[in-house]
């Protein structure tokens, strides 16, 4: 896990930390969801350390059609109520895993970067929710952002 250039000198102890993780393991398939979901935490509590503060980071609450759905909306311009761009953005992990501090520090640098406002969304997961519901959890957060841009 050292000196290529390919990867990003600070991506190397969150994949190492991940690859210690998964030697114990001969498979994902060996490891129930909740185990993937600890893990991951874990490992990218280490990535979102140093995260950049921004003018405004907000919890809430949206109705969606599995109850309430939360997000989190990140603006790095203060009084954020000016007319710009919104990102509705769906963390990775295959609708299994990830949640609204699996990409926080990343979701923060995009954010200042972009001058967006970003609204992440923490949809519904499987295998306890099976497909279409998390992608079906998705649609009001972006009927959200037209209604209360």
């Amino acid at each position: 896990m050292g000196g290529s250039p390919y990867i990003d000198p600070q991506m190397i102890p969150l994949l190492a930390a991940m690859k210690e993780r998964m030697a114990s393991h001969s498979a994902m398939m060996d490891i129930s969801p909740e185990e993937m979901r600890e893990r991951v935490t874990v490992d990218f509590a280490i990535w979102n350390e140093g995260a950049p503060a921004l003018a405004r980071i907000e919890d809430f609450d949206i109705p969606g059609p599995f109850g309430l759905t939360k997000v989190r909306l990140y603006d790095s311009v203060s009084g954020g109520h000016n007319l710009r761009p919104v990102l509705v953005y769906f963390h990775g992990g295959g609708w299994v895993i990830g949640d609204l501090d699996t990409e926080d520090r990343s979701l923060r640098q995009l954010a200042m970067a972009s001058d967006c406002a970003i609204l992440s969304v923490d949809y519904t997961l499987a295998p306890e929710h099976k497909f279409p519901d998390p992608v079906t959890d998705c649609c009001p957060a972006v009927r959200w952002v037209v209604q209360n841009g």
